[in-house]
């Protein structure tokens, strides 16, 4: 098992964007979530053009969400 610690924690969740970051909890579950689903709907389709002209999957997005539950959730478990 792989030791994190707080710093590295701050440092991966710092890369997200604001606006993710300025959500509560619930909702970036919620964007996860349809960032997900609209990725693997793409990729049913053969495409990776998004319904909103996005090129690109979003799964530098999905990545980095992921990071900050998992910081938030961290961070409260290590006060």
């Amino acid at each position: 098992m792989t030791r994190v610690s707080k710093k590295m924690i701050e440092m991966r969740a710092g890369e997200i964007s604001m606006e993710f970051a300025e959500l509560e909890f619930e909702e970036k579950i919620e964007k996860l979530m349809d960032w997900i689903r609209d990725s693997a709907m793409r990729c049913e389709n053969g495409s990776s053009a998004s319904s909103d002209g996005d090129n690109e999957f979003k799964w530098d997005e999905i990545e980095r969400a992921v990071w900050s539950i998992c910081m938030e959730k961290c961070l409260k478990w290590m006060e």
